[in-house]
């Protein structure tokens, strides 16, 4: 096996066309909790890691005791599992450009030297829902064959959109090499987006012991820390269900369809401009703190201009991966 120079290979191990499972950093922790856990869980052996030393650039420095120095590289690992065979791949960080690039050809590479077919990755969904709700699986194929593959397990196709960073970018490298490559995308709520959603992580889990296979994985570690966390949402939803219809104990989805009624029958033009003013200023306000955008969400349907500023709002919650 020819090994690239910026893998390093800790033991020699035999795999027969395992599949490869990665994941990177992003929203929720969703795609990075859900590989992590099932990595663990199905207790897979550390053999190989990238070497950033030469890619990865440090964006600050770390102070221990009044001295300065520079943070360690991120961890970029691979694992691996004989029964079923595969290989799993987490990493700290997100990088963009040719830094980038070069490390998903080389993960490409590498995988597809042991006879990987196919690419497993996930991210978040976020939705206007709440935390109450089951998360639901959508899928984004790098083909034809691979959707139809997700259909016949149930996986709602991702019509359009985006799934940006290194969860997404695999499946376009993928496709340019021929190998299948699937990414699975577990709904969270938007009011949630800067928490951990170990919920949106287990449904993506169940998924994939489902597409690879795997045998049953033991989820009482996963589901006490939805519980953990579930209780923290509470809490969240409480502060801000007066600007969230549907969090149970809410009434604004009433008063938002009476102000929607009454402001329809205000053409754009005739909105008051201190109301254009205070729009803006939520939008540089919901930027800082993602829980005053279900302030502006508020504000824009009220006056009927949720259509006008959609494609903005939602880039507010834009999964950075």
């Amino acid at each position: 096996m020819k090994k690239d120079q910026i893998i390093k290979l800790h033991k020699q191990v035999e795999l027969c066309n395992p599949d490869l499972v990665a994941a990177w950093p992003g929203m929720g922790n969703v795609a990075l909790g859900a590989v992590d856990y099932l990595r663990r869980m199905l207790n897979a052996k550390l053999f190989a890691e990238i070497d950033l030393s030469d890619i990865f650039s440090p964006e600050m420095i770390v102070i221990n005791d009044g001295i300065a120095e520079l943070p360690e590289l991120p961890k970029n690992l691979f694992y691996y599992t004989q029964d079923p065979p595969v290989i799993f791949f987490e990493s700290d960080v997100q990088l963009g450009g040719t830094g980038a690039m070069s490390i998903l050809q080389n993960i490409i590479d590498f995988s597809m030297s042991y006879g990987s077919k196919r690419i497993f990755t996930g991210a978040a969904y976020s939705l206007p829902i709440t935390h109450y709700s089951e998360p639901e699986i959508y899928g984004v194929g790098s083909s034809s064959d691979t959707r139809k593959y997700l259909s016949d397990f149930g996986v709602k196709p991702l019509a359009e959109g985006q799934i940006s960073g290194m969860n997404g970018l695999i499946l376009g490298y993928a496709a340019k090499k021929n190998m299948d490559a699937v990414s699975l995308l577990a709904t969270m709520p938007l009011y949630a987006v800067n928490m951990p959603n170990p919920k949106a992580s287990k449904a993506i889990v169940e998924k994939l012991c489902q597409l690879i296979p795997l045998r049953q994985v033991d989820m009482t570690e996963i589901e006490a820390a939805i519980s953990e966390v579930d209780k923290k949402m509470d809490i969240l939803a409480e502060s801000i269900k007066e600007f969230f219809p549907g969090i149970p104990g809410s009434e604004q989805k009433q008063l938002g369809e009476i102000d929607l009624a009454e402001n329809a029958r205000i053409g754009e033009d005739k909105i008051p401009p201190h109301v254009h003013n205070r729009i803006e200023k939520l939008f540089l306000e919901s930027i800082k703190d993602k829980k005053k955008a279900y302030l502006l969400k508020s504000e824009l349907d009220r006056w009927n201009l949720y259509k006008t500023y959609e494609d903005r709002f939602l880039n507010l919650f834009r999964d950075k991966q």
